[in-house]
């Protein structure tokens, strides 16, 4: 896993552009859907390469249990561009790909002839990727336009018009989230990918949380939950920082402190399910004194990051990455790195030991 994340690091670093970040609080795509659990789904990068032959160019869809991306299948002759959806690893999800992907070939396998034959979207190839958290059935397709309902949304008010009706009529019995369009020009494809070069769609930069999580095989704040009730606990989640990353500045207690006063709109259900207006309620407490000392002292172990540093990093190297995990795992976000500091941090530069 360590030498496919080294591939990915060398090809950022040859991009000449770099995407815009989104605020990492505002959810997007499948994080806006309700218990969505980021563990259950795989988190690839666009240039990475899948199955030892499909090049990622872009994300273009996703769902509740899947995500899409646009691939390049450098294994043929013609290189030609595909769809690939990528599973969520949960039993669920693995189930409802499973039985896809067996209708999908129930579906190739019949006679050319039959009328149904052409007009059916079925996966032209299937493959797994691993995670840290499971296996995530891939399923290949021939890439399509948008879907009927929003194709129809270029002729103007989102309803049907009258040129519009024939095709329409034809398909009443289908959902039109259910039919797809297909490209009259391939070559739209490429002006799209092409494109991408140019004008790199925003996404979210991963934390310095997260990038330990790939690593390591497991999360790094892992005493999330009350001994007791084996509930979210904020104060146990609380202690395990304090262990890994020292004391919570005083600054930042006094922050919390003067926006007690705010209030949410919408309300939000917290893990207990407790509609909440503000922090305060939302996450229990207090939990420091009004000196600012944390009170849930016997919740502090007796760790630090070195001890528990992913094993695939080593020697020289181990001392690099963790004065470049520094630099992003800070209470203050005014004392975090920004992306440009960390591109060029020494943990990066693959000139080191030859360029391993």
């Amino acid at each position: 896993m360590c030498r496919s994340i080294t591939q990915r690091q060398r090809s950022l670093i040859r991009s000449y552009k770099t995407p815009a970040s989104l605020p990492l609080e505002i959810p997007i795509d499948e994080e806006t859907i309700p218990n969505y659990d980021p563990r259950t789904f795989f988190h690839p990068n666009v240039g990475d390469i899948l199955d030892h032959r499909y090049t990622l160019k872009a994300k273009i869809g996703w769902g509740t249990s899947s995500t899409v991306w646009l691939a390049q299948d450098t294994g043929g002759l013609s290189s030609r561009y595909v769809a690939i959806k990528i599973n969520g690893c949960k039993y669920a999800s693995r189930k409802a790909a499973r039985h896809e992907l067996k209708v999908s070939h129930h579906i190739a396998g019949s006679e050319l002839c039959h009328r149904g034959r052409s007009i059916v979207r079925t996966a032209v190839d299937s493959f797994e990727v691993a995670s840290p958290n499971g296996s995530h059935l891939c399923l290949v397709f021939d890439p399509m336009r948008e879907p009927l309902w929003l194709f129809r949304r270029r002729f103007g008010a989102d309803k049907v018009t009258q040129p519009f009706l024939p095709i329409t009529k034809a398909y009443l019995y289908l959902k039109l989230d259910n039919i797809l369009v297909t490209f009259e020009d391939p070559s739209v494809i490429d002006s799209f990918v092409h494109g991408q070069l140019e004008n790199l769609m925003s996404r979210k930069v991963l934390s310095g949380r997260t990038v330990w999580d790939l690593l390591a095989g497991q999360q790094l704040f892992q005493d999330h939950q009350d001994g007791k009730n084996h509930k979210y606990s904020a104060q146990h989640h609380l202690g395990e920082m304090i262990d890994l990353l020292g004391p919570v500045p005083k600054v930042l207690i006094e922050r919390e402190r003067n926006m007690r006063h705010w209030r949410w709109s919408p309300e939000a259900r917290n893990p207990e399910g407790k509609l909440c207006n503000n922090a305060a309620d939302f996450f229990g407490g207090p939990f420091f004194t009004k000196e600012r000392e944390f009170m849930g002292h016997d919740l502090i172990a007796a760790r630090n990051l070195a001890d528990i540093a992913p094993e695939c990093v080593i020697n020289d190297d181990k001392t690099l990455f963790l004065s470049f995990m520094k630099r992003m795992l800070c209470w203050l976000p005014e004392d975090r790195a920004i992306a440009k500091e960390l591109k060029e941090h020494p943990w990066l530069d693959f000139t080191r030991n030859g360029g391993s």
